[in-house]
């Protein structure tokens, strides 16, 4: 695992009083903003940046907030997900799946809706050891896919929406008629309770302009044998991006900004990433669970596909518990460098195959 001063980072941030505590600023971008308004008024102040693990770009700090995101129909089209740096897609009940959103380059103020989380979410949110936003979950401790207790103690910081105690960090938009799929949350404010310093995680690996061995331009993916559950990436050369589709269309997405009157502004368009992995990950139903809940095993190792500028390479995944890192390789053993910006990672079942051209 490769290993970042963290420590020595935390001390400088320290220093300049822009670490993410109760006197941090709400976004990141704002907080760099000020840092570089200081820094031109005193000569002295010394901005201190960092190479994000999770897009491998420049940025001032680093404290993940992973956020439950639903994938129903009503709930497109979703805010905020163009924004995250990792989007892990997996399925959920039936033929829908559901984000685990990884935010930290960027803190939009409006993400959602927010739904309950599962374990293997859960487990994806401890492989960087982050924030964890969500509405809910299995709360049947006698049930396998409890998500309470305390196994989940590890989690340093839990906002969980069905829990009074947050009900100030989230809201039910009108427009959903505030329904099941109406739930969002301001993740500016969720920002400042992260007073802690993740353990030191390095699973991406980034290189400006990276490729790989075969041009593919079309990817199909099947999370289940229902052709709802079929998605589509189609890769925009201008755009060096690859566009979600879901059912034969665009996946849009909206993403809300505010000027300095606190006026919204509403922006939509096609979901993109610039990276794309395919982990093949064992999928079954809980045994003894009555509401058939799944499981998606995110330890061990399996088969990847990975799509990059497109190009594709088929490769592997190897993690060892829920505190160590995924490793991604090519068949060739060397680990995978991804081109710097987001990434989408589907967790497919092992039993499926995706299809590409």
């Amino acid at each position: 695992m490769k290993k970042r001063a963290w420590f020595l980072f935390a001390i400088s941030l320290m220093l300049i009083c822009s670490s993410c505590s109760g006197k941090a600023s709400e976004g990141s971008a704002s907080a760099n903003n000020d840092d570089q308004n200081q820094a031109a008024d005193n000569p002295s102040i010394e901005v201190v940046s960092t190479i994000s693990p999770t897009t491998g770009k420049e940025v001032s700090d680093f404290q993940p907030i992973v956020v439950m995101v639903e994938n129903s129909e009503g709930a497109r089209p979703q805010t905020g997900l163009n924004e995250a740096d990792i989007v892990y897609e997996a399925l959920a009940e039936g033929s829908i799946t559901r984000f685990a959103a990884v935010f930290n380059d960027n803190i939009p103020e409006v993400v959602g809706p927010v739904r309950s989380t599962r374990l293997y979410y859960i487990n994806i949110a401890r492989e960087w050891d982050a924030a964890l936003v969500h509405y809910g979950g299995p709360s049947t401790a006698s049930r396998p896919s409890y998500v309470y207790g305390e196994d989940s103690n590890d989690i340093k910081i839990r906002i969980d929406g069905i829990k009074s105690t947050w009900n100030s960090y989230f809201w039910r938009s009108e427009e959903r008629n505030r329904n099941v799929h109406s739930v969002y949350t301001d993740l500016t404010k969720i920002k400042k309770l992260c007073d802690y310093t993740p353990s030191d995680h390095s699973t991406l690996n980034f290189k400006e302009g990276e490729t790989l061995s075969e041009e593919v331009t079309h990817i199909t993916v099947p999370f289940t044998t229902q052709n709802a559950a079929t998605v589509e990436f189609k890769y925009d050369n201008a755009q060096d991006k690859y566009i979600r589709y879901q059912s034969g269309s665009e996946f849009e997405m909206r993403t809300v900004t505010k000027d300095v009157n606190g006026n919204e502004k509403t922006e939509t368009k096609p979901m993109a990433s610039t990276n794309l992995i395919i982990q093949y990950a064992k999928t079954y139903v809980l045994e003894n669970d009555v509401e058939g809940r799944r499981m998606v095993e995110t330890t061990g190792t399996g088969k990847c596909e990975f799509f990059i500028g497109g190009t594709h390479s088929s490769g592997t995944w190897e993690r060892q518990d829920n505190s160590s890192d995924t490793i991604y390789k090519l068949d060739d053993g060397t680990e995978l460098n991804l081109r710097p910006g987001n990434t989408w990672i589907c967790l497919v079942p092992s039993s499926q195959k995706v299809s590409y051209k």
